[in-house]
């Protein structure tokens, strides 16, 4: 795996914690060592219920590792 790009996976909620909750699952869950690229982008910037696409997007840059669509 160590000479191919990853998909990255960006997980939305309109809760930042369970964004975060279902982010360190399927961490734990893909064993690898932690090398899957997966963000939450969960809630708002203010810390409230819903989604921000600004926290979306800056999630997705967080784990674009050049793979793209289509895999």
């Amino acid at each position: 795996m160590s000479d191919q790009k990853l998909v990255g996976i960006v997980l939305v909620s309109h809760s930042a914690a369970v964004a975060a909750s279902v982010a360190e699952l399927a961490q734990g869950l893909a064993g690898a060592g932690g090398s899957v690229p997966v963000a939450p982008a969960g809630g708002t910037e203010g810390g409230g219920l819903g989604t921000s696409a600004e926290l979306i997007a800056a999630a997705a840059a967080s784990v674009d590792r050049g793979r793209g669509w289509p895999c």
